[in-house]
């Protein structure tokens, strides 16, 4: 899901140098520090309502986030927990690559 959802604006790395980022004013937000960013813990309620419900960012052009949480509840519309599993599964991987 990250390489699908996220890539083209966070990069495969997640810092925030996809494909994309010529479109914006500036860079997207590096993925990789947000523990280090929020004081050495990953912001995990955080994460998880911008993906349900996007961010207000002034980098992207339309000074939103794609607002994920309704696209992932439509992959599998037959399980209703199937949204909230992508999301918390995308939380737990950009926890995963945060910097140490």
């Amino acid at each position: 899901m990250f390489s699908s959802l996220c890539t083209p604006c966070h990069g495969v790395d997640g810092k925030g140098h996809g494909p994309i980022v010529i479109e914006y004013k500036t860079p997207p937000v590096d993925l990789t520090v947000l523990s280090q960013n929020n004081h050495g813990r990953f912001p995990e309620a955080h994460v998880i309502h911008v993906l349900e419900f996007g961010a207000d960012v002034p980098s992207h052009t339309s000074v939103e986030m794609p607002v994920w949480g309704p696209k992932l509840g439509k992959i599998n519309q037959k399980d209703p927990n199937d949204k909230e599993l992508r999301i918390h599964s995308l939380s737990h991987y950009l926890e995963t690559i945060q910097v140490r």
